[in-house]
C-alpha cells in the first residue's frame, strides 16, 4: 500500500502517537514496515516497550543503523506498491531525508488541532511543500503533493469542524485536503502508550479504537483509488 508520511511543521502535535496506532492497525492486515526519522526516535522507544510487556514489536527501521545506500533501497521497494505499507514517521522537514520521502510519499498524513499556533504552522509548511513540489517538477516528476489534514487531539464536544478556524483554513487551501476522521483528545490515547507500548486497538477505550480504525480505513480507500488508477481528488 506504498509509503505513509506522517508530518507536521510542529513537534508535540501527537505525530509519533498517531503514527504508532496506525501502525497497529495496518500491521493487522497488510505488512507493515516503520522509519523512525524523528530526533528523539520515541516510535523507537515506545516500540522497544511492547517486548517487556509480551507484545508483537513493530518492524522498525532506525536510518542511524543502516547504510545510505540500505535506506533509499527501502524507499524505492515501497513506492507505488500494493501488497505492503511503509509508514514514516517524519522529523525535521528541512533535512534531506525528510523532504526527499515526502516526494515520493503515495500519502502524507499531518495531525492537527483547532490552535492558532497550529493553523500558523499549517502556514508556514506551504513554502516547505512548494520546495518539495518544485524540485519534483524540475526533476521531470509530477508535482503533486498528496497532503491530507486529519483533525487530532481537539476536544470531545467539538463539532462542525469546518465552521472551526482550522477548518476554515484547510477549506481555503490549496496546499492541503481535510480528512473526514477525527482523532479526539482522549486519555486512552496517552494511557496505552504509557503502560507497555500498547496501541488503542490492544487496549484502549471503544470510542479511541473506532477513530483509528475509521482514519485507517479512509486513509486505504484513498490509496486504493490511487495506486489502482483512480485519483485522490
Amino acid at each position: 500500500m506504498a509509503i505513509l508520511v506522517v508530518a507536521h511543521e510542529k513537534g508535540g502535535v501527537g505525530k509519533t502517537t498517531l503514527a504508532f496506532n496506525l501502525a497497529s492497525f495496518f500491521d493487522g492486515f497488510l505488512p507493515t514496515k516503520i522509519i523512525d526519522l524523528d530526533s528523539n526516535r520515541m516510535f523507537t522507544t515506545l516500540n522497544s516497550f511492547r517486548g517487556y510487556c509480551n507484545l508483537k514489536s513493530f518492524n522498525v527501521v532506525d536510518p542511524t543503523n543502516i547504510s545510505e545506500e540500505e535506506f533509499y533501497s527501502i524507499l524505492s521497494e515501497y513506492v507505488g506498491a500494493n501488497d505492503k505499507l511503509l509508514i514514516v514517521d517524519s522529523g525535521g522537514y528541512d533535512s534531506t531525508d525528510s523532504s526527499r520521502i515526502m516526494g515520493i510519499a503515495d500519502f502524507i498524513l499531518i495531525p492537527a488541532g483547532n490552535k492558532m499556533v497550529e493553523i500558523l504552522a499549517l502556514q508556514k509548511y506551504e513554502a516547505v511543500l512548494d520546495r518539495i513540489r518544485s524540485a519534483k517538477k524540475e526533476a521531470g516528476f509530477p508535482d503533486e503533493m498528496p497532503c491530507y489534514v486529519v483533525f487530532n487531539r481537539v476536544h470531545p464536544n467539538t463539532k462542525n469542524y469546518e465552521e472551526t478556524d482550522l477548518g476554515r483554513f484547510l477549506l481555503e487551501s490549496s496546499h492541503y485536503k481535510l480528512l473526514s476522521s477525527v482523532i479526539k483528545d482522549r486519555s486512552s490515547f496517552n494511557n496505552t502508550l504509557v503502560e507497555g507500548g500498547y496501541t488503542v486497538l490492544e487496549k484502549g477505550s471503544f470510542d479511541a479504537k473506532k477513530e483509528i480504525c475509521d482514519l485507517g480505513e479512509e486513509i486505504s480507500e484513498i490509496l486504493y483509488e490511487k495506486l489502482n488508477g483512480g485519483n485522490d481528488e
